[in-house]
This record gives structure tokens, sequence and C-alpha cells, in this order.
């Protein structure tokens, strides 16, 4: 009897939830997770009102800002 090897379908799996923090709370530990002051993080997020945000994200964000022209 001939085994055929059959081909598994690959689902995308679902990355681990990742925590998430309110801005206060990013705002208090921001020199220790982003490496800049309160207002800076307040600046960057300034007009997209997140309610929540990941490091990974508030970092993208303040990069995002800092690298921004002045006008």
């Amino acid at each position: 009897m001939k085994t055929t090897k059959k081909e598994s379908t690959k689902t995308k799996a679902t990355p681990a939830s990742v925590p998430v923090y309110s801005l206060g709370e990013l705002a208090e530990n921001s020199q220790t997770l982003l490496g800049v002051k309160p207002e800076v993080l307040i600046g960057a997020v300034h007009g997209t009102s997140p309610e929540a945000l990941s490091v990974q994200k508030a970092k993208q964000l303040v990069q995002q800002f800092l690298k921004r022209k002045v006008q």
C-alpha cells in the first residue's frame, strides 16, 4: 500500500497577546521604557487619542514624532 504525504495547511498562529498599558502608566514610566520624558510621549500621541498602547507601539509613535520636521 502506497502512502501519500498530505500537505499540511498552515494556519496563521495568533501571536501571544501583547500587554497594553494606559497612557498614564506609559507616561509615568516613559524614562525607563522609552528613554524620553513624559512630555515627549504626550506630544507623540497628541491627536491620536489612544486609550491604551503597547510598549512597542509607543516606541514607534515616539520615534516618528522625534523624526518629524519642524515647519
